[in-house]
């Protein structure tokens, strides 16, 4: 997935993009709700930026200010997606509660059917 370049500069902007269109990726598998690969890909996003930065040296001012922009749309993607993230988490929570709260009436009201219909069973059988 990692794009080679001819330069240190120009390998550090396209590290970051590709850093970007993992974010963007993301943020769509999780407004779908398809969760599986967000850890893994969340890991190759670091790890772009990670090489982005350590190949920095040897940029020109114009590549590093090029580089801070792209970092701020990564920090604001970023900020996105735990948004997002902390919506589904309390999205689920909820839905879990009020499964729970259904189980534990259907169970009452099952107990409650049981205690109402075994009178009517033992009369019937005596």
């Amino acid at each position: 997935m990692l794009a080679e370049a001819s330069g240190e500069a120009p390998h550090s902007l396209q590290l970051l993009d590709q850093a970007i269109a993992l974010a963007e990726r993301e943020f769509l598998l999780l407004e779908q709700e398809d969760c599986a690969d967000l850890k893994e890909s969340a890991q190759s996003r670091q790890e772009l930026i990670e090489k982005a930065w350590e190949a920095k040296s040897g940029c020109t001012d114009a590549d590093l200010e090029a580089m801070l922009d792209k970092l701020r749309k990564l920090k604001a993607l970023q900020d996105n997606l735990e948004a997002l993230a902390t919506r589904r988490h309390a999205q689920t929570r909820d839905e879990l509660n009020n499964r729970r709260q259904a189980s534990r009436a259907l169970s009452s009201y099952g107990h409650k059917l049981r205690r109402t219909l075994q009178p009517m069973m033992i009369t019937k059988n005596s």
